[in-house]
């Protein structure tokens, strides 16, 4: 795998990305949870001067709640969010090296692919770091129709290969499709060829944001809140729970949810797959338990790391992505 550069950095930046219709302080999905603890100066206003520190944090609400109409069904404004994102980033680099940690869920999701394509690509990534999640980022484009757009989200996210400062990527894809019509097909996008970014894809249970509601709700929730904390803490974001529901006891603990994804993959069944938009078309979304002795990767890195015996390579999944291209070749990747 390849090794991210020095991990040190004078400051950090952790960005926040709400889906389309919600507003972050509204509480409705675990975005909220994260932005709200994890522990830095918030600097969303650009009003106000940048205080000194060394961890910050940005937080937006989702492009339909924040440009109306307009942002919900063309994702206008997400470009201005990104926009804000780099004036502070100028600001800060003025100061000194920084880590930026982006998350994003939907179209929050896409804000964080175009902001890798905006970043100013003449800061060596000794200077300036990315890291980014990608929660089942979605364009709003029909798959079988987005080449007919002049200008498409769809088509504009299926590459950030020339963010030279992109090292630690972890896109999620909720396994259930939506309908067609509801325009919700996700993006798997192609990322650089270099030896410091390593990019992982994971399928996971549940429906699109359906799985990032409370960790209460069911087993796709509560996957999704450990991996995700566990990202966090990994590229250096400060998070500390600050709901008790999102804190590691009872359901929300490794052995739990690896309890509950050995029930669920003993009664799990085929379904249908889900389109997702690439640059040749071909990737989806597959369900399919025959043969598998994992629900998906969380489910066997969970059984490695409450010390089950598990085989490595970790053979086939129950939910996973298919048809991945050669094109996607380069940097570090695992399609799981």
């Amino acid at each position: 795998m390849g090794e991210a550069p020095a991990p040190e950095y004078d400051q950090t930046l952790s960005i926040f990305f709400e889906g389309t219709a919600n507003r972050i302080r509204a509480w409705v999905t675990q975005i909220a949870e994260y932005a709200d603890g994890t522990e830095a100066l918030d600097i969303s206003d650009l009003r106000e001067p940048l205080p000194e520190g060394s961890q910050y944090k940005m937080l937006f609400d989702g492009c339909g709640a924040a440009f109306g109409f307009s942002g919900t069904i063309w994702g206008t404004g997400l470009e201005d969010q990104c926009k804000e994102v780099l004036t502070r980033v100028q600001q800060l680099l003025e100061r000194g090296t920084l880590r930026i940690n982006a998350l994003g869920l939907s179209r929050g999701g896409v804000a964080v692919i175009l902001l890798a394509q905006m970043l100013p690509q003449d800061v060596p990534v000794s200077g300036l770091q990315l890291n980014a999640l990608l929660f089942d980022p979605v364009p709003g484009n029909l798959v079988s129709t987005a080449w007919m757009s002049p200008d498409p989200l769809a088509r504009r996210c299926k590459d950030i290969s020339t963010c030279q400062q992109l090292c630690n990527v972890l896109a999620l894809y909720p396994c259930e499709p939506l309908p067609a019509l509801a325009f919700h097909a996700p993006v798997l996008t192609t990322y650089p060829k270099t030896a410091h970014c390593h990019a992982r894809e994971e399928v996971l249970l549940g429906c699109h944001q359906g799985a990032l509601l409370s960790p209460q709700r069911d087993l796709s929730c509560r996957a999704a809140c450990l991996r995700i904390q566990e990202w966090l803490l990994e590229v250096g974001s400060p998070y500390r729970p600050s709901s008790s529901q999102f804190q590691a006891r009872g359901v929300l603990t490794p052995e739990a949810v690896l309890n509950e994804y050995d029930s669920e993959l003993r009664k799990m069944v085929k379904g249908p797959a889900r389109s997702c938009h690439s640059l040749d078309g071909k990737a989806e979304i597959v369900k399919d338990p025959e043969g598998a002795q994992f629900v998906n990767h969380h489910h066997w890195h969970l059984a490695k790391k409450t010390g089950r015996e598990v085989p490595t390579p970790p053979g086939l999944f129950a939910i996973r992505i298919t048809g991945r291209s050669d094109l996607f070749s380069g940097s570090t990747r695992e399609f799981l």
